[in-house]
């Protein structure tokens, strides 16, 4: 036990640790008082805390959570890649941890509050690819998944840990294969650095995990297809059965479409 300087004694400490909400309750606890001779002169029970007619002593509610830290994706498009409805964009991002479960963001104008996706377009004059990019809140010390998920791309997927007190971290994927030594880097978790030159690949259209002829006939089958319809005198992206073969998203499945195939072959 110890004895405060305001004449207060501890007897016991509960600790908690990680996350979660409820209540600690100590029951049917009495105080007793006893003489010199150390012989026990009273037992008194301790009054009920939170109202009349319980029989709990000690009542303590709790709300635990983790720090966090910010973590911000960017899926980033060096073959350019046209902003379009999450529909047919039919890219997202899943973010998960064994203490937390969230839904997967997706790609695209989609007019999401929590978090907004943020459609950059290409710049020539700074070098900066198009890209959706997003920040979120995740726990420190704590690992996630990510997994990066498009039709007519190949499925790609990251761990995460932000050590705590550690800075923000940034995810950095794209769809080609990265050849700038500069640029192919994954930061994650804010001051480690992991490159790669192959994450979120274009031009899986069959889900193979594998980039080769059978992806490119799929392409070539569809060459010259139009996935466009009016929309109040535009034409938008809107036949999602074969977006998966529309890998730029323009709407039409084109030569640039093929050439994305081709630059991401035998990968």
């Amino acid at each position: 036990r110890t004895v405060n300087a305001d004449g207060t004694i501890v007897i016991g400490t509960v600790k908690l640790t990680g996350k979660g909400e409820g209540t600690v309750k100590i029951s049917n606890s009495k105080l007793y008082t006893e003489i010199t001779d150390s012989i026990v002169k009273d037992a008194v029970t301790v009054t009920t805390v939170g109202g009349a007619g319980g029989n709990d002593n000690f009542v303590l509610k709790y709300n635990v959570d983790l720090e966090k830290a910010k973590l911000t994706v960017n899926v980033q498009f060096p073959n350019t890649v046209d902003e379009q409805s999450t529909a047919y964009t039919a890219m997202k991002v899943a973010i998960a941890s064994v203490i937390d479960t969230r839904d997967a963001i997706e790609l695209g104008k989609s007019g999401a509050e929590e978090p907004t996706v943020t459609y950059a377009e290409a710049n020539a004059e700074t070098g900066t690819y198009a890209s959706y990019s997003f920040d979120t809140d995740v726990y420190t010390d704590t690992r996630y998944t990510l997994t990066f998920s498009g039709e007519g791309y190949r499925t790609y997927s990251l761990d995460v840990v932000i050590p705590a007190g550690s800075k923000d971290a940034v995810v950095n994927v794209w769809n080609n294969v990265m050849d700038d030594p500069g640029k192919a880097e994954v930061v994650i978790d804010g001051t480690t650095t992991k490159t790669e030159t192959v994450t979120f690949l274009a031009g899986d259209i069959d889900n193979s995990q594998y980039i080769d002829l059978y992806d490119l006939s799929s392409a070539v089958a569809y060459f010259g297809k139009d996935n466009r319809t009016d929309v109040d005198g535009v034409p938008t992206a809107t036949d999602t059965d074969y977006n998966r073969y529309d890998l730029n998203r323009d709407g039409l499945i084109d030569s640039k479409d093929i050439a994305m195939v081709l630059v991401s072959w035998n990968k």
